[in-house]
């Protein structure tokens, strides 16, 4: 059995996603898309529908002008 299967992988992703913008309350997606890239190799697609999953489950919240900041 892998030490890392999918879900923990994927889990440790959201989990950098919500610490970045904790961190940086006020990011917009285009930056937190260039550091999951750079960290991860995700694309921009995938970073973006993670951060959808993120804000759809009432983890982040995304103001008008496309600021995140965590919940």
């Amino acid at each position: 059995m892998p030490l890392r299967d999918g879900a923990a992988i994927r889990r440790e992703r959201l989990m950098m996603i919500i610490e970045m913008i904790r961190r940086e309350p006020g990011i917009r997606i285009k930056k937190i898309q260039l550091i999951m890239a750079m960290r991860t190799g995700l694309t921009n697609k995938r970073v973006a529908e993670y951060v959808k999953e993120l804000v759809d489950g009432e983890h982040l919240l995304v103001d008008d002008n496309g600021h995140f900041k965590v919940k």
